[in-house]
């Protein structure tokens, strides 16, 4: 019993402290953004990265301040904030986010008919379809093309995400959305990560009654369909 009250009060330390270390980062960039505001002059274009700048940092405090409930008990066991969802302004705004990231050149084909509500939390979707993009961009070539359908039918809002990358070999398929698992890739492998961003992004799907599913092909790129149910 000592030992395990000893591994929660160390496991409850370092939660405490990495979150004050994110919080501090948050709070400068928070305060150069509020600097530029006023310093530079206001343009379209600088509205737009500005903007995007605090909707990210945003986003990002939102997370950290959650880290704490996902992290002492296990990520499938926190309890979902909902609200009601634009699917199509969501996704919206991840394109925006996505086209000032600096890296390789990135082209989005956002298709369906808005808008598509749904009932979710939008700090752990938008997190979780943050992930798969991103994925889709880090295991790429070095133009990398990502297409997003939204299909709406009578119950259900069916998302389907493809991207023109390195793919997945077929026996590794059934492994991607398992805690730590990495395919392996060879030279791939320079690339960072956890092995924890499918596993999240599967819980996050299953916690809202839907459904992932992944077709992809060798050096032919990747789909993954996701069903959520629609807010009636």
């Amino acid at each position: 019993i000592r030992k395990q009250k000893r591994i929660n009060e160390v496991k409850t330390d370092f939660i405490n402290n990495i979150t004050h270390e994110m919080k501090t980062p948050i709070t400068i960039a928070s305060a150069g953004l509020d600097a530029l505001e006023h310093l530079v002059p206001a343009t379209e274009r600088t509205n737009f990265y500005l903007h995007t700048s605090r909707r990210q940092l945003q986003l990002l405090n939102a997370f950290v301040e959650r880290i704490v409930d996902a992290a002492v008990q296990d990520i499938s066991e926190f309890t979902l904030k909902k609200e009601k969802i634009d699917l199509h302004l969501l996704f919206e705004e991840l394109v925006r986010s996505h086209s000032i990231v600096p890296g390789k050149p990135v082209s989005f084909q956002l298709a369906g008919d808005g808008p598509v509500f749904i009932e979710g939390d939008r700090l752990h979707l938008e997190t979780a379809f943050h992930n798969i993009i991103d994925n889709a961009i880090k295991y790429s070539k070095a133009s990398v093309e990502i297409n997003i359908d939204i299909i709406d039918n009578d119950r259900d809002c069916i998302l389907k995400i493809r991207d023109n990358g390195m793919g997945i070999p077929p026996q590794y398929i059934k492994s991607i959305f398992e805690k730590f698992f990495r395919v392996p890739q060879g030279d791939a492998q320079s690339i960072k990560g956890f092995g924890l961003g499918l596993y999240y992004v599967n819980i996050i799907i299953k916690k809202h009654s839907g459904s992932i599913s992944v077709h992809s092909k060798w050096q032919s790129g990747t789909e993954f369909t996701i069903t959520l149910p629609k807010k009636l």
